[in-house]
């Protein structure tokens, strides 16, 4: 049976793969391409869970690099509609582009917040 540790490094593997798998069948799926017809897949996802498992994914890059990554959550996890794909390919350019240009013994804040934006028309 794996420890604790391996089990929580074979979780992140599959998930990253998952991630991976699913940025190439949409990149595969030539139709889309040539349309251009990138249409949002919108679900009702958790917004904590979801960022939260993007910097697990970063943290084994952040640790290498010894950099530390801080997740602010949600104080209580909130089922939002959005399209999961797209935020976490969104999320993880956004950290991997943090960590390329953040110093060691340095720290990365990630918060989640809600905001409300207005009707504007």
């Amino acid at each position: 049976m794996p420890t604790k540790r391996a089990q929580k490094n074979l979780l992140l593997i599959y998930s990253t793969t998952q991630l991976i798998l699913s940025g190439v069948k949409l990149l595969l799926d030539k139709r889309t391409l040539d349309k251009n017809n990138f249409l949002p897949n919108l679900g009702s996802h958790l917004i904590n869970r979801t960022i939260e498992g993007i910097v697990e994914i970063l943290k084994q890059q952040a640790n290498y690099k010894d950099v530390k990554i801080r997740l602010t959550k949600l104080p209580i996890d909130v089922a939002l509609e959005f399209d999961c794909l797209r935020l976490q390919q969104v999320t993880i350019n956004l950290l991997s582009n943090a960590l390329k240009f953040t110093r060691s013994h340095d720290t990365i804040d990630v918060r989640i917040i809600l905001q409300e934006l207005g009707d504007s028309g």
